[in-house]
């Protein structure tokens, strides 16, 4: 686990076999990982083998994927079928140790399951606070309480941890308070500072207190703090998360192929992310983007990528679950699962 990470960007492929290109991709010394999609995935079995075909490739990369529950789920065959995050508090508000324990083994056996397929982490607990606004997020979100959300998202972010994943929490530093969509457009959240205190603590609830985490930056610009995405953003990444909250772990941007990104070419992109702080960056979608990156990290990366970022990335890389019967784990989480189901939660 302790082994560096060999260069900042997380890249896709192309289809559920590696082609010739993406193999070429794939060595080149600034990729450090991949990120498998829907499209990647036939079931369980497939992916397993195409995790190993990769790594037959390149060992040192981390091999990752979104899978978080609900809708935004990759693999849907031959894995435990977790529902949305709004789904899975259900009842919080009258039993929430009861709520928290469902969390927590969820999220661990959603964690192992991962883990014995190849994979090193899921980008996942969203951390982002439900307020009505933003169909992207919506049942995404453990809900609309920050107290409630933070405390889910301590208890995910420990059975991700108990199944030797580290967890990344999403989208820093809130992505509730806006409209828009930053896959299809630039989003503005126009909220005085005071209105952010609730959108961060689910955040500082984790990453404030010295556990093994991750943080992906969003691309909202929050104009009290920053004109820039926080993907670009010396503020949120330098002021807020390194000096103010002393958080160490690794800083990875979402998707900067995506629109609420902005203008410039995706080499001037990852360099400015890199430029802010960010320790790695996700740039997928765009085979043509991702060669003009890796131009671009040739021409300037060497004086972007050091030992301390390296280190810190590794610190994604899956690690040793806690001893216990998983297989009883997972038939109890199954049928609490299904008790929800079944209650029309």
């Amino acid at each position: 686990m302790d082994r560096p990470v060999s260069g900042p960007l997380v890249v896709d492929i192309e289809g559920q076999a590696l082609t010739d290109e993406d193999c070429t991709l794939l060595l080149n010394p600034w990729v450090g990982g991949v990120i498998l999609f829907q499209r990647n995935i036939r079931d369980a079995e497939q992916c397993r083998v195409l995790i190993r075909e990769v790594r037959s490739v390149r060992p040192d990369l981390l091999i990752t994927v979104d899978q978080e529950g609900g809708r935004v789920r990759r693999l849907t065959k031959g894995v435990l079928n977790v529902p949305d995050m709004r789904t899975l508090a259900t009842g919080y508000d009258e039993a929430p140790e009861s709520v928290l324990g469902r969390i927590r083994a969820v999220h661990a056996v959603m964690g192992q399951e991962l883990a014995q397929l190849g994979f090193d982490l899921t980008w996942a607990p969203v951390a982002d606070l439900d307020r009505g606004l933003n169909s992207v997020i919506a049942e995404r979100s453990f809900g609309a309480q920050p107290e409630k959300v933070a405390a889910c998202v301590q208890a995910a972010a420990q059975g991700l941890s108990l199944a030797g994943m580290c967890p990344v929490l999403k989208h820093f530093p809130g992505h509730g308070g806006v409209a828009e969509d930053t896959h299809d457009s630039v989003a503005v959240d126009q909220r005085d500072p005071a209105d952010w205190e609730q959108d961060l603590e689910p955040f500082r609830a984790v990453l404030s207190g010295g556990a093994r985490a991750g943080v992906m930056l969003s691309h909202v610009r929050a104009e009290a703090f920053d004109a820039q995405p926080a993907v670009f953003s010396r503020t949120w990444i330098n002021e807020v998360l390194r000096e103010q909250w002393g958080f160490d772990g690794p800083i990875v941007t979402d998707d900067l192929s995506m629109k609420g990104a902005g203008g410039g070419s995706a080499g001037e992109r990852v360099l400015r992310a890199l430029e802010a702080g960010a320790d790695a960056v996700l740039l997928c979608n765009d085979r043509r983007g991702v060669f003009k990156a890796l131009r671009a990290l040739d021409e300037n990366g060497d004086r972007l990528w050091d030992e301390v970022r390296a280190r810190r990335m590794a610190t994604l890389r899956v690690g040793i679950a806690q001893a216990g019967d998983w297989d009883v784990l997972k038939q109890n989480v199954e049928r609490v699962l299904n008790g929800l189901v079944q209650a029309g939660a």
